[in-house]
């Protein structure tokens, strides 16, 4: 028992991990995108 929860444990830390990266990877590229329109005149 104890080592299933540590295999979902493990896989949670990986879920979140994931969905943060994917959290700040989006507020990086709006920004960015805000940042590099006028520069680049889109």
């Amino acid at each position: 028992m104890k080592e299933q929860i540590e295999i979902l444990f493990g896989a949670l830390v990986i879920i979140l991990g994931l969905w943060l990266s994917a959290q700040i990877g989006q507020l990086v590229y709006r920004g960015a995108q805000e940042v590099l329109a006028p520069v680049l005149g889109f």
